[in-house]
């Protein structure tokens, strides 16, 4: 003991007279003082064009925080919002000049009520010297009374000559009182310039701000998170305790999503980031949502649902994760983290541009003209990726709609594989009938065209699902009869639904639309019964003791709990008119109903496809 004293005591000191050896520094390792030459700085300003002399504006540069002096880790990976942001105006502060004019800057202060105002009607040309190179992708030109009807924006690297000068926007037909959005390319650039040849009133120009931004968010003191546009926060992805996932904190734009998702009292949210994050070990993507599952008392209703369809071997599926929420430090819930069914690069790797598209079986609408319907089926489909197809692509989607409907109809399996994948069909019908998903009948179920064929998938939107539906409601008319059929009823008002059985968990359910006609095909309905019956152990495994169930609850049932005590979600209250009926003592009898649920529902598939329940 005394030996390893003294030991302790020679290596203590050792390292003191090293320490005390070392070369003291003020400045951080590999950090340079900057030259005055540099642009940027108050030194001259190199080689631009001869006009008058004033000062560069350089932009503040934000501090920098190590995250975990900021953010907390929990038992789940945490997500942070912060709308207290701005996205900085690259060009804040700089003042424009002009041929014997100059300005105090009135025109790029961030400020609707104060402008510049040029002198006379005539041809002029604004400069702005950014004070440094700056990357952007989006500048926004705000006029006041007199806009510019004829102009040019352009910008250069240097600004020395007119060669040097790259055209961004030729503007033609400008109109009085208008802000001018010109996106592009992210492109580096010092000097801006806007080359005016004709006002709208006749009466000069008038400019009431100038935005040069890394891309097109709004900038704001503290952001109202709304269903409008996209506004920008800070983003902070954390992972659990002990975990080694990459932790992020970015600025990104932020939106309310949802229908009747976005009208409940815990808000689910689409995030947009510049670039793509790879996020919790989900594969890049730049967009993002927030589910908040409110209508599912479990709140793990539409994880499961991600999970099994890669399970089933869906071949496009979603990557989820379980995460707890924090905007502005209040505490919002535990949400579900996943990639956009919409961001279709990433979710079903389709080439918008060599003729392949995501689109969206949607039945809550009847008349817009730019939504193809199949001829025989009549199912409706609105374009997904991309949003809005012309006239050409929309035909040659409604091509792939008629071919598949005739495919359907002739029960044909040769004429059913040359137009379906029959492997993604059998296993999003196997997902869509154990799950028995309300909405399958109208909307939110999503195929897409690749290689001359149509896929079943991605699944999305499931937290009316496995038994979690009203048994007599619905917020449409002519869509709630559906409600009647998914629980059997037996008698309402003198009518009967379904097989009458009063229960949810019995008759087949998904085969509508083209799932009808296909499982009449013996083919392809062996094929469901094969695949259905090989699944057997990952499907018993979903609500088994120490199953999937169980083992997702030892994960969050901790958070789960904390958002309805911390948060103030509750048991015992309906938030949409078409959730389960039946209120629950406490939060795991809600997890008991749905394991119930899926045990029955499985039986009564395994009776009807003629497979032994029994393992």
């Amino acid at each position: 003991m005394k030996n390893k004293r003294i030991l302790s005591l020679l290596l203590a000191a050792f390292l003191f007279i090293c320490c005390c050896g070392c070369e003291k520094t003020d400045n951080p390792e590999g950090a340079s003082s900057p030259s005055a030459d540099e642009p940027g700085t108050n030194g001259p300003v190199a080689d631009g064009p001869d006009l008058p002399e004033t000062t560069p504006f350089t932009p503040p540069v934000p501090p920098s925080y190590p995250l975990d002096d900021k953010y907390e880790r929990g038992e789940l990976p945490r997500v942070y919002i912060d709308t207290s942001v701005e996205v900085p105006n690259l060009a804040y502060g700089c003042a424009l000049r002009a041929e014997g004019e100059t300005d105090d800057g009135s025109a790029t202060d961030s400020s609707p009520s104060t402008a510049w105002h040029s002198a006379g009607d005539g041809e002029t040309t604004l400069f702005f010297d950014l004070g440094k190179e700056v990357t952007a992708g989006y500048i926004q030109i705000a006029w006041g009374t007199d806009a510019g009807k004829r102009y040019e924006v352009q910008i250069s690297s240097d600004g020395a000559n007119d060669s040097g000068w790259t055209t961004l926007k030729t503007e033609e037909s400008g109109y009085r009182s208008k802000h001018d959005h010109i996106e592009f390319e992210p492109v580096s650039f010092r000097y801006l310039r806007l080359v005016l040849h004709e006002s709208s009133r006749g009466g000069g120009y008038e400019l009431t701000d100038l935005y040069v931004m890394e891309s097109r968010m709004p900038t704001t003191g503290r952001a109202t998170i709304t269903t409008g546009d996209y506004v920008p926060v800070k983003v902070a992805v954390v992972d659990r305790e002990g975990g080694t996932s990459h932790t992020i904190e970015e600025t990104a734009g932020i939106r309310i999503r949802g229908n009747s998702t976005a009208a409940s009292d815990k808000k689910p949210y689409n995030i947009k980031f510049e670039n793509k994050k790879t996020l919790l070990g989900i594969k890049g993507s730049r967009k993002w949502c927030l589910l908040a599952n409110h209508f599912d008392k479990t709140l793990i209703r539409n994880k499961l649902a991600y999970d099994f369809c890669k399970t089933a071997g869906v071949p496009c599926y979603l990557e989820s994760a379980m995460v707890e929420v924090f905007v502005d430090g209040a505490y919002k819930g535990l949400y579900q983290l996943t990639e956009p069914v919409s961001d279709a690069k990433t979710s079903v790797n389709i080439d918008v541009d060599a003729g392949e598209y995501l689109i969206e079986r949607n039945g809550y609408y009847n008349f817009d003209p730019k939504w193809n319907h199949s001829p025989l089926y009549g199912i409706r489909f609105v374009p997904a990726e991309p949003e809005v197809l012309s006239e050409a692509k929309q035909n040659t989607v409604g091509t792939y709609l008629r071919e598949a409907d005739y495919a359907a109809k002739s029960k044909s399996f040769k004429r059913i594989e040359a137009i379906f994948d029959v492997d993604s069909f059998v296993s999003f019908y196997i997902c869509e009938e154990l799950l028995k998903d309300i909405d399958l009948w109208h909307g939110s179920t999503y195929f897409y065209i690749k290689g001359g064929k149509i896929y079943s998938g991605p699944m999305w939107d499931m937290d009316l699902s496995m038994g979690n539906v009203s048994r007599e409601t619905g917020i449409y008319t002519d869509g709630e009869e559906k409600y009647r059929i998914y629980w059997n009823l037996s008698n309402w008002r003198g009518q009967s639904f379904g097989d009458g059985s009063d229960d949810s968990t019995s008759g087949f359910w998904a085969q509508v639309d083209w799932y009808g006609p296909l499982m009449q095909c013996e083919e392809f309905a062996a094929r469901v019964r094969a695949k259905y019956a090989e699944l057997q152990p990952a499907i018993r495994d979903l609500y088994e003791d120490g199953g999937y169930i169980d083992r997702l609850m030892e994960e969050c049932r901790t958070a789960a709990l904390r958002d309805y005590t911390d948060y103030g979600t509750r048991l015992d209250m309906k938030y949409f008119s078409c959730e389960y009926d039946v209120f629950f003592s406490d939060y795991d009898e809600s997890v008991q109903y749905l394991k119930d649920w899926l045990r029955a529902r499985n039986e009564w598939l395994c009776g009807a496809f003629g497979i032994d329940a029994e393992p």
